[in-house]
């Protein structure tokens, strides 16, 4: 039985997850049962690192290396 907060979550985005229940998992944080997902937290914060340098470094490929994108040039 899928949890009613994760159906009205869908609903909301207007997506149907083929696995509603892991929807449910991926939002579960560990401290509310055995069934989370911390084991790949730590690569999904390494994915978004990643993205997010990628993105910085292609914005400002032009700064001088050690400076601020935000300090006076």
């Amino acid at each position: 039985m899928i949890d009613p907060s994760v159906a009205a979550l869908q609903q909301r985005l207007g997506l149907a997850f083929a696995q509603p229940e892991l929807l449910e998992r991926a939002l579960t944080h560990r401290s509310a049962g055995a069934l989370h997902n911390e084991r790949l937290e730590f690569l999904g914060d390494a994915v978004l690192q990643t993205a997010i340098s990628a993105l910085l470094y292609e914005r400002f490929a032009g700064i001088v290396n050690g400076r601020a994108p935000l300090e006076p040039r």
